[in-house]
């Protein structure tokens, strides 16, 4: 399975359980075409049961502690398996009542323990359950909302955590491990409550996952995860100001990182998305400046792909620019001015390679279009936004080019959004009006030097 693969295991979003307290946006810019032909998982949930450990009821005698589970064992495949006791199932009921009442009777703690251990975790592993295992993260999610707080809550906490890590490190297969990280990213230590208290994630979970993407050892399949689950921590808050700025320098060192030869193109820009993501959520930490120099970098890297230039044009509206060395910004709103000239060069260079090879591309409706509207709405938007936040925290010179050149691109964003204009006319005006862009810029439109069909 390739890298695309396990990405599209997070299409359902059902690592996020009904009333969580963060949503994850579709994994982003790049793979929204890819969204279009996204897994469907199944979301069956599995019965739990639990009753009584042994004849005697367990609330007049305690269990003997549970034997060690065993230990995993090499499958057919290659990967480690964990040993399934399927007996466990018939604890449902004991179970459930555990996480309603939020409280253990003599005997019930290791009851909970063998369950999850022995059966609801373990059975992660069996490879007739790998296309289920968005169901179970949805599952077990569930049951920690349900108990929310309290030991029976923070046991099973722990536990869900000291599991997890083991099938995310070790040599499991790649769609366990990605799972098991992606559960570990979404583990609270305060659930959310009643809509408007907010959760407060795992602090180990983030120095796990954290530890995970600075091994440069790691398979890139878990490292999706951990950044997934870094975004989320970073969005609620991460309260330890060193593990924030220890994030920060790992995200920088991703986001402007050149390919490694294992990695495809497409991953690869996918996990600098996310990275640029992470550092606007993280706010730049303590290294604002060296973020900002990053964020404008890539804005400038002609070579990326414009989902990622876009991005972090849409991040400096998020990281604290007034706090970054004004030299950085300097040549700010020029960046962003060449990106929107990249960025039309680009569709202009895609509408004579349609014409040339007589590609028909239609609409919903059925209609013939020549211009993609919606993509240059949406790059044209990430330059505006880029543009704002600059104009907001610079001085003259810079300070007016950047507000004349958000006028310009929002008089272009206007002509997009008619709909009663055609193609043809369309085209002819955006290109009068960027020839007009150019000449604020000082700057003549730039071509295209690599394919645009998957920019």
């Amino acid at each position: 399975m390739t890298l695309v693969a396990y990405i599209l295991c997070v299409s359902s979003h059902d690592h996020f359980a009904s009333g969580s307290d963060y949503v994850m946006p579709a994994v982003n810019h790049y793979y929204s075409r890819l969204w279009l032909m996204r897994l469907t998982t199944l979301l069956s949930l599995i019965a739990i049961n639990l009753g009584c450990l042994g004849a005697s009821g367990l609330a007049q005698q305690p269990s003997k502690p549970s034997a060690k589970a065993a230990p995993p064992k090499e499958g057919p495949e290659g990967y480690l398996r964990l040993p399934v006791d399927d007996a466990q199932k018939k604890n449902q009921l004991e179970v459930n009542k555990i996480l309603r009442e939020r409280k253990f009777e003599a005997g019930q703690k290791e009851l909970l323990v063998d369950f999850y251990e022995r059966f609801n975790l373990a059975r992660w592993t069996d490879p007739e359950n790998y296309t289920l295992l968005p169901a179970f993260r949805k599952k077990l999610r569930n049951d920690l909302l349900t108990v929310g707080y309290g030991p029976v809550h923070d046991r099973l906490n722990n536990l869900t955590f000291e599991i997890l890590r083991k099938l995310a490190q070790d040599n499991y297969h790649p769609a366990v491990r990605f799972n098991a990280m992606l559960m570990i990213g979404d583990l609270n230590a305060v659930e959310p409550g009643g809509g408007t208290k907010p959760a407060v994630p795992l602090p180990q979970a983030f120095e796990f996952m954290l530890a995970t993407l600075e091994d440069p050892d790691q398979v890139d399949t878990v490292k999706v995860a951990s950044l997934i689950g870094i975004i989320r921590h970073a969005r609620l808050e991460v309260a330890n100001t060193q593990a924030r700025d220890r994030a920060v320098a790992a995200m920088l060192r991703i986001a402007v990182s050149k390919r490694p030869p294992k990695r495809s193109p497409d991953g690869h820009a996918w996990m600098r998305m996310q990275a640029i993501d992470a550092l606007a959520a993280l706010g730049g930490g303590s290294a604002q400046a060296d973020v900002v120099k990053a964020l404008l970098g890539i804005i400038a890297e002609k070579d990326a792909r414009f989902a990622t230039r876009c991005a972090a044009a849409t991040a400096l509206t998020q990281v604290k620019l007034v706090e970054a060395a004004s030299s950085d910004l300097s040549q700010a709103p020029a960046a962003l001015g060449r990106l929107a000239l990249d960025i039309w060069a680009a569709e202009q260079a895609r509408q004579e390679k349609q014409e040339e090879e007589q590609i028909a591309i239609y609409s919903k409706s059925g209609e013939e279009i020549f211009i993609l509207r919606r993509g240059l709405q949406f790059r044209f938007h990430a330059v505006l936004e880029g543009l704002e936040a600059v104009e907001a925290v610079t001085a003259a010179p810079q300070k007016t080019l950047a507000g004349d050149l958000q006028k310009q691109i929002r008089n272009m964003l206007r002509l997009l959004a008619d709909k009663a204009m055609d193609d043809e006319e369309l085209i002819e005006k955006l290109d009068e009006k960027m020839q007009r862009f150019a000449e604020t810029l000082g700057a003549p439109s730039r071509k295209p030097e690599v394919a645009v069909d998957d920019r």
